[in-house]
Order: structure tokens, then C-alpha cells, then sequence
């Protein structure tokens, strides 16, 4: 963003405690997605704290024989159109899974990106809804909203037992 002359936000959640999700060193480019797990059949979208919480979720579904991949979309705006239909190419289901609301976020961009290219997959929202919610501190509100990595797991077990895969 420093070097950019395009207006830029940034985005950081959390301290100096954050989970390390990269084992090594990747270039990062803007609106470039990053899959960080190669898995089967369902394909997990995240951005930001929720990533880690993803990541955690696929070592509890290792379990029951689901092995979903997991993708960083950690840039919405600009988002690299071709390299997410890449990414979701082999899916039969997509989750997306973000600490804001279900609109006008990664749901909402991903779903444009499928309906404007007329891709026609069963996508699930993990993410904050449209309603009144309580209020708390950061793990509370996580753990109230379903996106620890125990209810990501659970809705993924639950999708993947019904008939979509």
C-alpha cells in the first residue's frame, strides 16, 4: 500500500498474538488468493483472523475424513476473478468464512464472481448476520457467532453428510 498510488485500507485484527497460518515465505500480491491446504470436494474461503480458525477446523475434520482446502482471500478489492475460479474449480461446495457481515464482504464478492460467470455451486456463508447481535469481547463474540474452529468444523460435517457432496 506504501508504494501504491491508489487509495488503500488495511485491515488488521487482533495483537502481536496472532496465529502464524504460513510455514514459509510467499510473494504476496494484491487480489491475488493463496491456497494454503489442497484438499477434496469442498473448498474453504477466508480472510483475515478467520483463516487460522479455519485452519483449526480442518485438523478436527481430518478426523471424519473430510479434507476440505482452504484458500486466503485476504485482499476483497481488487480480487483476481480468474484465480478464484481457479481456486473453486475441483469444489462441490464453497464456505466462506469471515468475522463481518454477509453483506458486502467475501460472501458477497464471491458470489458475484460466480453468478457474473455463470458458475453454478452450492456456496455457504460463515460470517456475521444480517440482525441484532450481543455484544462482547473478541473470543466471546467469535464463539457466539459460530466461527471458532469447533462450529466451522460442525458445519462443514453437517454439509458434507447431507447431499451435496
Amino acid at each position: 500500500s506504501f508504494n501504491s498510488n491508489k487509495s488503500t485500507y488495511i485491515r488488521l485484527t487482533g495483537g502481536s498474538n496472532a496465529p502464524i497460518v504460513y510455514d514459509d515465505d510467499y510473494e504476496f500480491v494484491i487480489g491475488k488468493p493463496i491456497e494454503i491446504v489442497k484438499g477434496e470436494d469442498i473448498v474453504i474461503l477466508a480472510n483475515g483472523p478467520m483463516v487460522a480458525n479455519s485452519m483449526s477446523a480442518i485438523n478436527i475434520l481430518k478426523d471424519k475424513n473430510i479434507y476440505p482446502s482452504l484458500v486466503n482471500v485476504h485482499t476483497l478489492k481488487p480480487m483476481d476473478e480468474s484465480e478464484v475460479i481457479n481456486k473453486i474449480a475441483d469444489s462441490k461446495i464453497i464456505f466462506t468464512v469471515e468475522e463481518h457481515s454477509i453483506h458486502g464482504g467475501l460472501f458477497s464478492s464471491i458470489s458475484e464472481i460466480l453468478c457474473k460467470n455463470g458458475i453454478f455451486k452450492k456456496i455457504i456463508p460463515l460470517c456475521i448476520p444480517d440482525d441484532y447481535i450481543s455484544s462482547g469481547n473478541y473470543n466471546f463474540m467469535i464463539k457466539n457467532l459460530k466461527l471458532d474452529p469447533q462450529s466451522i468444523a460442525e458445519r462443514i460435517i453437517n454439509e458434507a453428510n447431507n447431499r451435496w457432496l
